[in-house]
């Protein structure tokens, strides 16, 4: 979904945090929508009843607006248990899209053609630091390098600013992501490259079960323009490895692939880098 998909729509921000606000700062400025509401699963007794001229929804003691077509939900918000799936169960007809579902979307259709200059990095463990890495590797060869997501700037943040500006998508510049599975669950399409870090169960109460973790994770792969670098070190990425796109796969700590022989020399495959 696009954000100008939302232009003339009943939505609904969910979550009062920091993306909440984000996302209703977003759409009051750029999105033209016909309505704008905040719903919260249960709202504090010093939780404010009003944000930015929006009316905050206590979904513990009110009922969801059945005029409502959009949910533009928070990252921490699960579509697949609590308030919001209770809601898409009683009101099949109600969209759901995130942050980072917006940014890609307006990403993919930006003539400037970002998602080619963009890298996207999850896993378990290690998102942080593998991406807090590309990007200070990068910025010594352009000068133009953004870090995002769960790091850096908020995707709905670099998004407003860019549309402030009049270009969010400025030629030359790159976009490194880190992204966790909340984030990756959402997008429909992907970046130039994703990188997979490793696997291991979390978040499971968010996502009911490990399997539907893993395919949260695994759907930043899922996309005919992404290409992938995963780290074959981690069981769990090497057993899932008929998962991902093997044509466009770069795998790192497999003898087939980028890894340190016992000499201490880097190799791919079998040649010395």
């Amino acid at each position: 979904m696009r954000l100008a998909d939302l232009a003339g729509k009943h939505v609904a921000v969910w979550g009062a945090g920091v993306e909440g606000r984000a996302a209703v700062s977003l759409l009051q400025r750029f999105a033209s929508v016909a309505s704008l509401v905040m719903v919260v699963d249960k709202r504090g007794s010093s939780d404010p009843l009003v944000v930015d001229g929006v009316v905050v929804i206590d979904l513990s003691t009110e009922e969801f607006p059945s005029h409502v077509e959009v949910v533009v939900k928070s990252p921490g918000v699960s579509p697949y248990g609590g308030g919001l799936a209770a809601v898409k169960l009683g009101h099949p007809h109600v969209a759901v899209t995130g942050g980072t579902a917006l940014w890609f979307a307006a990403a993919a259709e930006a003539p400037s053609q970002p998602l080619t200059r963009t890298i996207a990095v999850t896993g378990s463990k290690g998102k942080s630091t593998t991406s807090s890495l590309i990007a200070h590797l990068l910025a010594v060869l352009v000068d133009d390098v953004l870090l995002a997501g769960n790091v850096g700037r908020a995707p709905l943040d670099v998004l407003a600013d860019g549309l402030s500006g009049g270009n969010p998508f400025p030629e030359g510049r790159w976009f490194v992501f880190e992204l966790s599975s909340f984030q990756t669950s959402e997008i429909t399409v992907g970046p130039n490259v994703g990188v997979l870090t490793a696997l291991f169960p979390e978040h499971l109460d968010w996502h009911g079960t490990v399997e539907r973790y893993y395919n949260d994770k695994l759907n930043l792969f899922g996309h005919s323009e992404t290409r992938v670098v995963a780290n074959f070190g981690n069981e769990e990425v090497r057993g899932r490895a008929s998962s991902l796109p093997l044509d466009h796969m770069c795998a790192y700590e497999s003898p087939d692939g980028l890894h340190v022989n016992g000499g201490g020399d880097l190799i791919d495959g079998a040649r010395p880098v």
